[in-house]
């Protein structure tokens, strides 16, 4: 007969890098990025690629990145910031904060769609560059 009780969500091996669970707890998310909590540490620079719940993507993330039939979506970043904290409870942490590939290949707007630039102020004094 097989057990119905809930089977641990950290499939890793201790002092294993990648696989499993990393994710603690998801801080924020935005178009551009995403923080959370992991129990490893991940150098900066390093390339995460994470599955999230489509419903939780940002509305203009979702029209971007396509989800499989379950509804979960895989999304790619680059680590931006690694920093370790203790938690309140005692045990050590990792805050990640992960800047995403299509932020980074989003197409930027040219100067032609720029506003134009506002006209100077002959009133303002000269600014001088520091020696």
């Amino acid at each position: 007969m097989a057990s119905k009780r809930q089977q641990p969500q950290d499939t890793s091996p201790p002092n294993a890098r990648g696989g499993g669970q990393i994710i603690v707890k998801l801080c924020g998310m935005s178009e551009a990025g995403i923080t959370f909590w992991s129990r490893h540490q991940f150098d900066v620079a390093a390339e995460l690629q994470l599955r999230v719940r489509r419903e939780a993507l940002p509305a203009a993330l979702r029209e971007s990145i396509k989800s499989d039939d379950h509804g979960w979506a895989s999304v790619r970043g680059f680590v931006v910031e690694c920093r370790a904290v203790r938690r309140a409870n005692g045990a050590t942490a990792f805050r990640i904060s992960l800047v995403l590939d299509v932020a980074l290949t989003a197409p930027r707007p040219s100067l032609r769609d720029m506003p134009p630039p506002l006209p100077m102020c002959h009133a303002a004094p000269r600014v001088f560059g520091l020696n």
